[in-house]
């Protein structure tokens, strides 16, 4: 188990990468009422951050969320802007599926909320290895924008499949569960029932969603 090796050289397959998300220290912080009491603010780099510890549970985890306010792509004003958003929130959960494997066999956790106004992103696992975790996923995340078409199209197609169904199949749901969808419609400017988004999706392309990269 030391010097592991694979013999198997015809074929395409080989040792998982070393996970460098697996925490190594589980040590639980002083206690320090200064910002366990209640939340601390402070602008770090022209970014507003809000900092908390927990005092209480004393177990050696870490929650991380990101608000992202932006008018990139025309976000929140009509729906081929929703429209980009709901797919980009689709699209990188597949674009970092293996990354979020390794993430997973080290109990960190990912995921991304797009709303009206605007994206969050959350991170929750390990305080040992979460800001490597945070750090990678931005990374990685923000590669996006060197990637080719050519490497994009193929988790577009598998995307794009997958949500015109999901849209099709949501008004074969229960009623109380349709309804969410309609009282936002009706409460939030500009927002569009998955009937909508499905219209629009159908003559969608992949330069249409590169471009918007």
């Amino acid at each position: 188990m030391k010097n592991p090796n694979c013999p198997i050289t015809q074929k395409k397959i080989d040792l998982p990468p070393k996970n460098p998300l697996i925490p190594k220290n589980f040590d639980i912080l002083p206690k320090d009422e200064a910002v366990s009491a209640k939340p601390v603010y402070t602008n770090l780099d022209g970014v507003d951050l809000w900092f908390m510890k927990d005092d209480k549970f004393e177990r050696p985890k870490a929650k991380v969320t990101l608000k992202v306010y932006t008018k990139d792509n025309d976000f929140g004003t009509n729906w081929e802007s929703s429209l980009f958003v709901k797919f980009w929130t689709r699209f990188q959960e597949q674009y970092l599926k293996e990354f979020t494997y390794m993430a997973e066999m080290a109990k960190l956790e990912f995921d991304v909320t797009p709303s009206q106004g605007n994206i969050e992103l959350r991170w929750s696992g390990f305080n040992d290895s979460i800001p490597n975790y945070v750090q990678e996923t931005l990374t990685r995340l923000m590669g996006l924008q060197n990637a080719t078409k050519e490497e994009i199209e193929p988790v577009f197609n598998q995307v794009k499949e997958k949500l015109l169904i999901d849209w099709k199949n949501f008004y074969f749901d229960q009623s109380f569960r349709q309804i969410l969808a309609k009282i936002q419609t009706i409460t939030v400017q500009n927002a569009a029932e998955p009937r909508e988004l499905r219209n629009l999706l159908e003559n969608y392309s992949v330069d249409d969603f590169f471009n918007g990269l």
